[in-house]
């Protein structure tokens, strides 16, 4: 089995530092060989649409067999206002589930109706609808989420006129903050962000491959009977392991700009590594590392 782990690194002025959650295998990760890659920030449904070879609103799409121009998965957050900017709590610190994406696509497809627009809820994933295509390439949630929202527009014509619609949105939610959140003691919903488009006629070729998760947005798209991967957020690593953590022949941490791949060895080392990236290779090279390991190697 293969097992990644997406905000397994955190930032340090030496490099990384790993994930408190993961402290009680800090050992056994020290006894692998290292090789290190370039990558974006990435959450479990931005990596397995990178595997699966299709844009993540794709994947959502063809889930619930939902027909459009184009589609953009639809991220929800929560915002905590600075002096100047707004920061984005981490997704994986934001309760959420079937039930809040059906409210959202209540409260909110009244206004989205006017740009001929709608949200869909494919369980506890949310994906916007559009009859008319928009040209605009936002930042991945995954590159904001535990930091600011931008302060400028995405590239593309149509960069101004997603902004505005996210901006009418937030001001929506103010007015209706959710009940059943606040009762149940969650953080206000304040906005959502558009990423991972699709056209309707993207026919790229999805291979799929079974993965356990305990995402909120990448569990409608797998089947976690006898899953090849665990492709997972650090604090639900222990709830989707069953056996010990040196089992695994391959083990990939992610960071904030790189992914460290760790590889069990037969004569493993126990002098203590750094968690500082060097010799890095380049996001095909790790892509290509993992469908081998899944089984799915083409090339790319």
């Amino acid at each position: 089995m293969l097992l990644i782990i997406t905000d397994a690194l955190m930032p340090s002025p030496d490099g990384y530092t790993l994930h408190p959650a993961l402290s009680a295998h800090e050992k056994t990760f020290h006894t692998y060989t290292q090789t290190w890659f370039e990558s974006e920030a990435m959450s479990p449904l931005s990596l397995y649409a990178q595997l699966s070879g299709e844009s993540p609103a794709s994947l959502l799409a063809k889930k619930a067999g939902i027909q459009a121009a184009q589609y953009w998965v639809a991220s929800p957050y929560h915002g905590q206002l600075t002096r100047d900017a707004v920061r984005v709590l981490p997704e994986r610190m934001l309760q959420w589930g079937v039930h809040d994406a059906q409210w959202l696509c209540d409260a909110l497809n009244p206004l989205l109706a006017e740009e001929n627009m709608a949200l869909r809820a494919i369980d506890s994933a949310l994906l916007l609808c559009c009859e008319q295509a928009l040209q605009a390439s936002p930042m991945p949630f995954a590159s904001i989420a535990g930091q600011y929202l931008p302060n400028r527009h995405p590239d593309g014509a149509d960069g101004g006129r997603l902004m505005r619609l996210m901006a009418e949105i937030q001001m929506q939610l103010k007015q209706i903050p959710c009940k059943h959140r606040r009762e149940a003691g969650d953080v206000d919903i304040h906005g959502l962000w558009f990423w991972g488009s699709s056209m309707h006629k993207d026919k790229r070729i999805n291979h799929p491959f079974s993965v356990a998760t305990r995402n909120p947005y990448l569990q409608p798209l797998v089947d976690a009977q006898d899953a090849q991967v665990i492709l997972t957020e650090a604090d639900d690593l222990e709830k989707l392991i069953k056996h010990d953590i040196k089992l695994f022949k391959h083990i990939y941490l992610a960071g904030n700009h790189h992914l460290l791949g760790l590889k069990r060895s037969y004569l493993p080392s126990f002098k203590k590594k750094t968690w500082k990236p060097k010799s890095v290779q380049g996001e095909r090279q790790y892509i290509q590392c993992m469908l081998d390991c899944i089984g799915l190697n083409q090339p790319r």
